[in-house]
């Protein structure tokens, strides 16, 4: 029986120092849950050496009102939902003052942004309620 003399040790669960997450390392140097984590833990860790105020702060989405954390100092939008709908209406503008032919038509963005507003109320209102 061919048994190797170096047994290989289970790796411990662990959690992650950014969120609080417990999550099953890759390899036993592994501290944070993901690349996301480990890349916000290092940029904060700069910008504080360098003496650089850290950008994460509350600010108000420009399309739908909603208030969040961001993740840069640019950040205009919440979400991928919200930005797409600014990135269609940005479209729709140049197509009128161009005069070009539409790629997006403008009742598609309307319906799209109520469907955005009413996805916010629901989950304002489930919030609420225990």
């Amino acid at each position: 029986m061919n048994v190797s003399k170096r047994q290989r040790r289970p790796i411990p669960m662990a959690t992650c120092p950014r969120c609080s997450v417990v999550f099953k390392p890759s390899n036993r140097g592994q501290r944070f849950c993901g690349k996301t984590c480990a890349d916000l833990t290092r940029k904060f860790a700069e910008r504080r050496v360098l003496g650089v105020p850290i950008d994460d702060h509350e600010q108000t989405c420009v399309v739908c009102d909603r208030r969040f954390r961001t993740v840069r100092y640019s950040q205009l939008y919440c979400g991928a939902k919200c930005r797409t709908y600014a990135l269609n209406a940005r479209r729709i503008d140049k197509q009128r003052r161009t005069g070009a032919p539409p790629r997006v038509s403008p009742a598609m963005i309307a319906r799209r942004a109520a469907v955005i507003r009413a996805e916010r109320s629901e989950q304002q209102v489930t919030e609420v309620l225990p």
